[in-house]
């Protein structure tokens, strides 16, 4: 799960669809294994192959989300999953309430008043004070099925101080001990444990158990470090609970060349930490690591899928020559390439380009083909998406939309897209489904590529009587329509927020600088205009609204 700012609700709704999914299914299986096959109400159509989920990794919002996602999936206090709304209400209603919007809060200067000086751009509690209400320990556990005994979450996170490891090489120069160099780049990986035993201590993963106050309290520590964005929100103080680097260090120094020695591997000590998405935005390769380590038999036999969830994926870069460029231009150009080069996991490329057909997965959001093919291009679907993925903080109207839209892109992406050639079938499922399985849940994929080859879904869902025709169980209900966007009003805002900020950016310049002279200058002189460009930026990014309103109309009126 990427990282993704507030666009974080999209990830939330694509979660809470693959989850329903998963557990709806599961529990008509284990309906079938009650009764027994010779029962006249065993329903031979459901497919009884087995999938579990072995591993849940997250950047920044794909962290919290992961993270929300394992304490869902562990609590016993609803009866089904679909009861429990902890996505939905953390991601969708965020921080609001019956007096405050979530944007209010974070522009509040209650922070400010009470610290008497500047932990960062926005006022965190409210943000604390989401992770105090969902991230409390669980009072009674339960495992679904098809959630695996060794099954982990990693989080990424910035490391500022960062590792130090020491490199001894051979040769001449090396009597002060060889060379350090610092890594930045780590993980929490938390092992998620459901039994009353007490879990044997693994060097390289934490055993957390979600009813003990201090785990929770790790985990939701851990959460606020991957989702600290840079400078907007506060740097943590964290202690990772154990060496994720040690697993793959050389095993025996004595039979390399190069020697590589961890300084203080066991020191544990508190470090400051930030936004995981900064180093580590897609942490594909450690989803990669953690399966093959913990699932060798099923990765050697192509029994296995990963799926990447990005609601802010990629784009191609510009094609404007660093040659034909200003100074300004440079320097901007320089900063983009350090942020694209540190973003680009080598390794979780490698491991991902590696993987065999069928077993590499994305969700991103899309509005499928009745939606301008331009739009869906450009990645102008989601509401969150301007002002760098921060725009869901506006309201919580946005926020939905893109929860909705990533339940039905999830909905769409089981019944369409995680599917398999059903002469693979026997292989990569372990078992042939039977007939009236493959008459029920069978399609033949839309693109060219696949045209009538027939595909069968690694996770059915159980709703449909026929899915090649998309027809529904009696008694299911769902939208055939994608969300739409709602609407957004520039002197709204204005209205409703500029006090705000103005009375958060004077509190900044009077904490930051501590002279009320240099506090009256900015109000004078700077406030005014760095509040016109704040709009200006504003003003051009959610042209989008607008814009994509206008091409979905010209669309409609074409279709």
């Amino acid at each position: 799960m990427a990282g993704a700012v507030s666009a974080g609700a999209y990830t939330a709704g694509v979660m809470d669809e693959l989850l329903g999914v998963l557990d709806r299914w599961e529990k008509a299986k284990a309906r079938n294994l009650e009764l027994g096959i010779d029962h006249p109400d065993y329903d031979h159509s459901i497919p009884m192959h087995r999938v579990e989920l072995e591993v849940l990794s997250g950047a920044s919002a794909g962290g919290i989300t992961a993270t929300l996602a394992l304490k869902k999936i562990l609590d016993s206090s609803h009866s089904t999953l679909e009861n429990n709304s902890l996505l939905k209400d953390c991601w969708v209603s965020m921080a609001d309430d019956e007096t405050h919007y979530t944007l209010e809060k974070l522009l509040s200067t209650k922070d400010l008043n009470k610290e008497k000086n500047v932990r960062s751009l926005l006022n965190a509690y409210p943000i604390e004070n989401l992770a105090d209400r969902y991230l409390a320990p669980l009072k009674n556990l339960k495992k679904p099925s098809w959630l695996s005994e060794q099954a982990e979450v990693i989080l990424t996170t910035t490391n500022l101080e960062g590792i130090d490891v020491n490199i001894d090489f051979n040769g001449a120069g090396t009597e002060n001990g060889g060379h350090t160099i610092t890594q930045h780049s780590s993980v929490f990986r938390f092992h998620a444990i459901t039994d009353e035993k007490e879990p044997v201590p693994e060097p390289h993963r934490y055993a957390t158990d979600l009813r003990l106050k201090e785990d929770a309290a790790l985990l939701k520590a851990a959460a606020l470090s991957t989702s600290a964005f840079p400078i907007g929100l506060p740097t943590r103080s964290v202690t990772l609970p154990h060496d994720p680097y040690l697993k793959y260090l050389p095993g025996k120094a004595s039979e390399s060349n190069l020697h590589i020695d961890i300084k203080n591997p066991h020191a544990h000590t508190p470090f400051p930490a930030i936004d995981g998405g900064l180093l580590n935005n897609e942490p594909y390769g450690w989803a990669l690591k953690v399966l093959r380590e913990n699932c060798a038999p099923a990765c050697e036999n192509n029994r296995y899928a990963v799926i990447m969830i990005d609601p802010l994926p990629s784009k191609p870069p510009s094609t404007k020559s660093v040659g034909s460029m200003g100074l300004w231009n440079t320097l901007t150009g320089m900063f983009r390439a350090l942020r694209n080069e540190v973003m680009l996991n080598q390794e979780g490329l490698a491991e991902a380009i590696s993987l065999k057909d069928r077993t590499r997965f994305l969700i991103a959001p899309r509005k499928g083909g009745g939606y301008p093919e331009k739009w869906n291009a450009l990645g102008k679907v989601l509401a969150s998406a301007p002002l760098g993925g921060f725009a869901g903080f506006i309201g919580k109207d946005l926020r939905a939309h893109d929860y909705e839209l990533g339940r039905r892109n999830c909905r769409d992406f089981l019944r369409f897209h995680f599917t398999l050639p059903v002469e693979t079938a026997k292989v990569r499922l372990d078992q042939l489904p039977v007939e009236t399985a493959l008459d029920r849940f069978c399609i033949v994929r839309r693109d060219k590529s696949a045209a009538s080859v027939m595909h069968f879904p690694i996770i059915p869902d159980v709703r449909l009587k026929e899915a090649r025709n998309q027809i529904l169980l009696e008694g299911q209900v769902e939208s055939k329509t994608y969300p739409v966007l709602p609407e957004f009003s520039m002197s709204d805002f204005i209205q409703q927020y500029q006090p705000l900020i103005n009375k958060r950016l004077i509190a900044l310049v009077r904490t930051l600088s501590g002279k009320w002279w240099l506090t009256l200058g900015f109000r004078l002189f700077l406030l005014r205009p760095l509040r016109k460009q704040l709009y200006k930026i504003i003003t051009g990014e959610m042209k989008f609204f607008d814009q994509n309103q206008d091409a979905v109309a010209a669309n409609n009126e074409v279709t």
